[in-house]
């Protein structure tokens, strides 16, 4: 999986909203926004300096749902032994040391057209300023001596620098019925699924498979525009295996997420903040459409 960017403001890739930069227990990367939406990808330069992007990975683990993890030292020297992420600090101190997170970091840019005070863009494991969500993804049992599995992020909206928001995550389950199931009596009930609950665990979220060699950005001078506030996304992952969560899982996470929020300098609700937030108007609305129209949102992979 990875995190996908989408911003109206950015109509090329040599003119971005936003230098981002992806933030994980096993580095920081920087990228750009661009034309149309843009995957954002862990890397790594070789020795002739070619720069490798990589997909992240979400691992089962043994920790459990909700606050920090903490590794013994033979568990993440085993972990680091396989190229994996181990627990460290990321986003605030109250966090403690984790490596079922990332944190996605966005600094507005100076553009060679002015955009509109606020923008818009969404994606994948996308938030808002200074937050945090979490994921629950489905995922295998692990193999002798390791984590297995693949954790899936949900889709977020995001109104960009100065005036962001965020939707919750879901997941559904689904299920099938025989080639015969429409030609069964209207009067039969269809039997309900069975609900099965699983087990729900942090995920460690890794450098996973290659996906291509990368010429960098194609801005290479940006520079920050200080009438934008940054925005800084900390989303928390959590894989689970034979079902779906447990309501007491859940709950643990909302109430992790709930802690760190209040931990937080200041507890006040987005909507609150007139610093980064504005009216949405017809002119932003008029603009959305146009990036909508001119590179409609995509997903290739």
């Amino acid at each position: 999986f990875c995190t996908e960017v989408y911003n109206y403001n950015t109509r090329s890739d040599d003119d971005p909203r936003n230098t981002i930069l992806l933030c994980t227990a096993q580095g920081t990367n920087v990228q750009q926004d661009g034309s149309g939406a843009k995957k954002v990808f862990i890397h790594n330069v070789d020795r002739s300096s070619k720069v490798h992007r990589y997909w992240l990975e979400a691992e089962r683990s043994t920790h459990k749902v909700g606050g920090a993890q903490l590794e013994t030292d033979k568990e993440a020297a085993a972990a680091a032994a396989r190229g994996k992420a181990t627990a460290i600090h990321i986003g605030t101190k109250e966090m403690g040391t984790r490596f079922n997170v990332q944190m996605l970091i966005q600094l507005p840019c100076q553009q060679k057209v002015t955009p509109p005070a606020r923008s818009f863009g969404f994606g994948g494991s996308f938030g808002a300023t200074n937050t945090a969500s979490a994921v629950f993804g489905s995922a295998a049992p692990p193999p002798p001596g390791g984590g297995g599995g693949f954790g899936c992020a949900p889709m977020m909206m995001n109104m960009g620098p100065s005036a962001p928001m965020s939707s919750a995550s879901s997941f559904s389950i689904g299920g099938g019925f025989g080639s015969n199931s429409f030609a069964r009596k209207s009067s039969e009930a269809s039997p309900a699924p069975k609900i099965v609950i699983g087990t729900s665990n942090a995920a460690r979220v890794s450098r996973g498979t290659e996906h291509d060699t990368w010429a960098g950005i194609a801005h290479k001078a940006p520079i920050r525009d200080p009438s934008q506030h940054g925005t800084i996304t900390v989303t928390l992952y959590y894989t689970v295996a034979g079902g779906i969560p447990s309501a007491a899982d859940v709950e643990a996470c909302v109430a992790d997420l709930d802690a760190l929020y209040k931990a937080c300098p200041s507890d006040k609700a987005l909507v609150d903040c007139s610093e980064v937030t504005a009216q949405l108007t017809v002119k932003d609305m008029i603009d959305i459409s146009k990036k909508l129209g001119e590179q409609p949102y995509t997903n290739k992979d």
